[in-house]
C-alpha cells in the first residue's frame, strides 16, 4: 500500500502529509497486517490503515507529531501510538472479517 492509495482513500488533495504519509503507511500497514495476523493486505484492511493515518494525523503531537521548526521548516513524526486497544471501533470493525486465529 502506497501513500498515494492513502491519500486517495481519505479525498486527501493537500501535500501538507506526504512525507507523513510516505513514513507512516508501511508502519501502519505492518502494524495492521500483525493485528489480524494476516500477511495479506485485504480491501478493508487497507481502508483501516488509511482512517488509522488520518486518527494519527487528527491527535496532534501525541501520536504523529513529535517537534516541528518554522526557520527552515522541519518535522519531526513520532511512532504510532497507543495500542490495537485505543483503536476505535469502527476500524477493529472493518478488521473483524481479515483476523486469522493463531493457536499457540
Amino acid at each position: 500500500m502506497t501513500a498515494t492509495e492513502v491519500k486517495a482513500i481519505l479525498n486527501e488533495t493537500s501535500t501538507t502529509y506526504d512525507t507523513y504519509f510516505a513514513t507512516i503507511v508501511p508502519l501502519l500497514q505492518e502494524y495492521v497486517c500483525d493485528y489480524c495476523n494476516n500477511d495479506e493486505l485485504g480491501a478493508g484492511m487497507k481502508v483501516a490503515v488509511a482512517q488509522l493515518a488520518r486518527l494519527d494525523i487528527s491527535s496532534g503531537s501525541a501520536a504523529g507529531i513529535q517537534s516541528e521548526k518554522l526557520g527552515d521548516y522541519s518535522i519531526t513524526y513520532g511512532a504510532v501510538s497507543g495500542t490495537s486497544a485505543d483503536w476505535p471501533a469502527e476500524i477493529k470493525s472493518l478488521l473483524r472479517p481479515y483476523k486469522r486465529v493463531v493457536f499457540v
